[in-house]
């Protein structure tokens, strides 16, 4: 029975329920009581517009380490809130419809995200035989079960929105997914600058403002910018071809959320986008060349720490000073000692977070980071010369299609997502080269979310282009006849 229908029928006994779950539950947990009573209510509210999830993730996920969603409502099982939300929203997708895994193609692009997934699960269970160095580098007594939890599952569920786009969302639904990415940029440039007018005491002091951002949100300022550096092409692309209050506003917001984040690598990703989009869209209308004048406009307002923040990127005069330190005090002494393993371990990796193994970090040789700073080292420290090249497989083969159907579509609205979508992951490609991740993460779930966007585009495309292909062969047999 549809549970609009259940709660229709029966909601006066739904709502004794509820009270009674929550009596029941609160002498164990007030939290579990609370969010096991929300969440039914939210679940009924939700049922029959589902496909909302995909953007209630986005709009979740740069909030995942603040403490409310750090929360373990479950006395005794490491789960998180957050995580507990996304497997709710992905069972509640499941009971409301069916499956449809039914061509060739949807098959062939399932098969690819399970063998990224494959490297991803082999690299955190690799990295069991050096738990007690993990434990170290995050303060935590950790033991196999919570290191699965919090680095495997945790991180596996920013997969989900991509598994949803590819099981249950069809060409129709698009705008969905794109108005989660939009709202998801406006609610978090909101808090930005709420943040920065109200809880930031020095308003051009750079450390303070990132600071205290930061700390909010618990993620480091260049991590809160992925999130537009992956997001803004596709607000860029709705910019110039919608004209909703809500994208208009969120366009002009993200441009100053990103400023006062202070990222180098996000302002270079957004006059990239700027640059390449007009490039690459093969047209430039009035509306576009009135956005680059108003962004100009804008600039002359922004503090003067902005442009001298800016600045220190043509200021460097050699790679250490350009890569902030990391090439000195992180880079080399990893890429020398990995030039040293034995080539099992070259091809095949260390495990998650190899770099809390390594001696130069064990020896403090490099700076107290978790992560290598390069994505691209980091999986071959991880998963080794054979996983860095199933990576490689996996992202050049899905935007090689997407790049087929950006030049073969005749839709001009298509064409600009898929632009965006594009552009956002070559973004991406270039941010990788101080920072974030190819593996599953919080930071990268735009990335997968837009790349499936253009994947239904894709499917459209295809099914149009044989349905056009059988009209025509129809049509030269009734002639022949």
């Amino acid at each position: 029975m549809l549970l609009k229908k259940l709660w229709n029928n029966y909601y006066k006994g739904i709502i004794i329920l509820i009270g009674f779950l929550f009596v029941l539950f609160s002498a164990m947990s007030l939290e579990l009581a609370l969010v096991l009573c929300l969440g039914i209510i939210v679940g009924i509210v939700l049922y029959h517009n589902i496909k909302y999830s995909v953007g209630i993730m986005l709009i979740v996920t740069p909030y995942v380490n603040t403490r409310i969603m750090q929360t373990q409502i479950i006395p005794g099982i490491p789960i998180k809130l957050f995580v507990i939300l996304f497997f709710a929203l992905l069972g509640l997708m499941i009971i409301r419809y069916k499956i449809h895994l039914k061509t060739t193609f949807d098959l062939k692009y399932f098969s690819i995200l399970l063998l990224y997934i494959t490297i991803f699960v082999i690299a955190v269970f690799k990295s069991i035989d050096y738990i007690e160095y993990i434990s170290i580098a995050w303060s935590d007594n950790l033991s196999v079960v919570r290191l699965i939890s919090n680095f495997l599952i945790s991180q596996l569920v920013y997969m989900f929105p991509v598994v949803m786009i590819l099981l249950f969302y069809n060409y129709e639904d698009k705008q969905i997914i794109i108005d989660g990415v939009i709202f998801s940029l406006f609610a978090l440039s909101i808090v930005i600058i709420f943040i920065y007018v109200f809880m930031v005491p020095q308003k051009l002091n750079f450390n303070m403002i990132r600071g205290e951002i930061g700390s909010v949100l618990g993620l480091h300022g260049n991590d809160i910018a992925n999130f537009y550096i992956m997001g803004f092409p596709l607000v860029l692309a709705m910019y110039i071809n919608s004209k909703k209050r809500l994208v208009q506003l969120t366009f002009y917001l993200s441009l100053f959320a990103i400023a006062i984040l202070f990222s180098r690598t996000a302002y270079v990703c957004v006059i990239l986008t700027f640059l390449s989009y007009g490039v690459l869209r093969g047209k430039i209308d009035i509306k576009y060349v009135l956005t680059i004048i108003a962004v100009g406009i804008m600039l002359l307002f922004l503090p003067e720490q902005v442009y001298e923040r800016f600045l220190t990127l043509v200021a460097g005069t050699d790679i250490q000073t350009l890569s902030a330190g990391r090439s000195g005090d992180i880079w080399l002494p990893l890429w020398w000692e990995w030039l040293r393993h034995p080539m099992s371990i070259k091809l095949l990796g260390v495990g998650r977070y190899a770099i809390v193994e390594s001696f130069a970090f064990r020896n403090g040789l490099i700076l107290d980071v978790s992560h290598p700073h390069n994505m691209y080292f980091e999986v071959l420290m991880d998963s080794g010369i054979i996983g860095f090249i199933i990576y490689a497989y996996v992202f050049i083969y899905i935007n090689l299609n997407i790049f087929f159907s950006f030049i073969k579509n005749r839709l001009d609205f298509d064409r600009d997502i898929l632009l965006a979508v594009l552009i956002s992951f070559a973004m991406y490609l270039l941010a990788g080269m101080s920072g974030r991740t190819l593996f599953p993460s919080s930071i990268n779930i735009h990335v997968w979310t837009t790349l499936g966007l253009g994947i239904l585009i894709i499917r459209y495309q295809r099914l149009t282009d044989n349905y056009s292909y059988s009209e025509t062969e129809v049509t030269k047999n009734e002639k022949t006849n």
